[in-house]
């Protein structure tokens, strides 16, 4: 690999003694004295993953800031692992390892990791304005937790922005599922085409970025800088969050929109949603995970054994004898028809609703080469003429339900270009509009009003971005009022 690859920014470089230091310092915020930690390095010249176990964090630091010119990045686990796993290589370094800490080998968690990725082709580090959105999309989550008194640290991975929530939990099912069940609304409400909140960090023994530490995704070019990775605001005092809280907060987040009854329904297996489990398991079986996640990431897999790495892509394998994939060397991400579904929304469906489900079918099976039967017509002639004439009709997208939003809406509501904030009309004056939940289920009950499918908050968001244009007006600012001791 070329030294060009690994070129860092004059303003990003520092001695070997300050990067120690950046690194422990994050240490003495993420982990516990004598805690065991996991120091892995993916991807060294596109094929090797090096990796050590710490318990001696002045070690892991200067082992950390060895590697800064030879890695597109370096982690370490999140949450404390089995001290037994110092035997693998305690307070040192291996190469070319096999065995990573995996979900089981951590001992509880302690932190709720969300990662705020900007939307990018695979392989290369993000632009300024890319990076810029990815944090400023952070802050914004992060205040709304807030908003919930949920406390939070937030972190520059250099690429783009993660938030920390500390808890104090079990490593078991019910934990996973409720770290699953948090990031989902996230994802609803803070994702869309410029930055995704990533559902798949839910693995007790998934990696973060070692703060401190340079990313390096492709060649540092001036439109894509390397950068160095930090802790950027660590609140002083962090108390653990309790579950029923977060529980509490992803009832509170639950689509508005939608009622109990027009939620679509949850497969409960696959074959709900497939005429034929024989399909099914024609398109899984037909599906090449190699050449399918060679597309989806734009390099070329490199074999070891049974297994095929995808370099660059933080330690992203397929395992083809168990017909898997994994993110992160060690995570299981699933199966053909989760990796379609990964390449699709930046996550595997996840049973999340029918209709993610149908698109991650569908992509897998153009893939594969396997064709879908067409959907049998059983209505009467009359139900089948609507069909055929509604078919044939334009189909509606988010222009033009912005635009049916400010016929009904347009008389109350305006965006304000100055404050660049909504106003509602009280009835005698024009009022700023802070509830956002209001807008969004006003925007969601349009969506499904004219029929245009309503499947995640990134949509409603979109819609209302159009709204903004079509309701923009400057209202006349205040008249300024000064006090004095007699009088105004």
């Amino acid at each position: 690999m070329s030294n060009h690859s690994f070129g860092v920014p004059k303003i990003q470089k520092q001695s070997r003694a300050e990067i120690v230091a950046l690194i422990r310092h994050t240490l003495s915020i993420l982990a516990e004295p004598g805690q065991t930690v996991e120091l892995r390095i993916p991807g060294i010249q596109g094929k090797r993953t090096d990796s050590g176990y710490f318990t001696d964090f002045d070690k892991l630091a200067g082992v950390a800031a060895i590697y800064e010119n030879r890695a597109e990045g370096i982690y370490i686990t999140l949450n404390p692992v089995q001290p037994a796993l110092l035997a693998r290589s305690s307070n040192r370094v291996r190469e070319y390892v096999k065995q990573t800490t995996s979900d089981r080998d951590v001992l509880c968690r302690r932190w709720i990791f969300v990662d705020f990725d900007p939307v990018r082709p695979a392989g290369i580090s993000s632009s300024d304005p890319e990076h810029a959105a990815a944090i400023d999309r952070a802050t914004d989550c992060r205040q709304w937790l807030a908003q919930h008194d949920l406390p939070s640290l937030l972190a520059d991975s250099g690429n783009g922005a993660h938030l920390l929530l500390p808890i104090d939990w079990p490593n078991d099912d019910a934990s996973t599922a409720l770290v699953k069940d948090f990031l989902l609304p996230l994802d609803s409400r803070f994702s869309d085409d410029q930055v995704k909140v990533d559902t798949s960090t839910v693995g007790a023994g998934h990696l973060i970025k070692l703060y401190g530490t340079m990313a390096r995704k492709g060649d540092c070019i001036p439109e894509r800088l390397h950068r160095r990775s930090t802790l950027l605001d660590v609140p002083p005092i962090l108390d653990p969050i309790n579950a029923e809280t977060i529980r509490s907060l992803c009832s509170l987040s639950a689509p508005a929109a939608l009622s109990a009854q027009q939620q679509p329904a949850e497969p409960k297996d696959q074959a709900a949603l497939s005429s034929d489990r024989a399909l099914l398991e024609e398109i899984k079986s037909r599906l090449d995970l190699v050449a399918y996640a060679e597309h989806l990431l734009g390099v070329k897999a490199v074999k070891d054994g049974h297994q095929f790495r995808l370099p660059g892509n933080a330690g992203f394998l397929v395992d083809t004898e168990k017909g898997v994939w994994y993110h992160h060397g060690g995570q299981e991400g699933g199966d053909a028809l989760d990796l379609a579904g990964y390449g699709l929304f930046g996550t595997a469906w996840n049973n999340r609703d029918a209709g993610m489900f149908k698109q991650a079918l569908a992509e897998a099976a153009a893939f594969a080469g396997v064709l879908l039967p067409k959907a049998k017509d059983t209505g009467s002639a009359h139900d089948q003429d609507a069909t055929t004439q509604s078919s044939s009709a334009p189909k509606l997208d988010l222009l033009d339900v912005a635009m049916a939003w400010q016929v009904k809406h347009g008389h109350d509501m305006d965006w304000d270009i100055d404050r660049e904030e909504w106003r509602r009309w009280s009835g005698t004056h024009w009022q700023l509009e802070r509830t956002s939940e209001v807008l969004d289920l006003q925007a969601a009950q349009m969506m499904r009003a004219v029929g245009v499918t309503v499947q995640s908050g990134s949509r409603t968001d979109g819609m209302l971005k159009y709204a903004r244009g079509l309701c923009r007006r400057s209202f006349p600012l205040a008249r300024p009022l000064v006090n004095f001791r007699n009088g105004t």
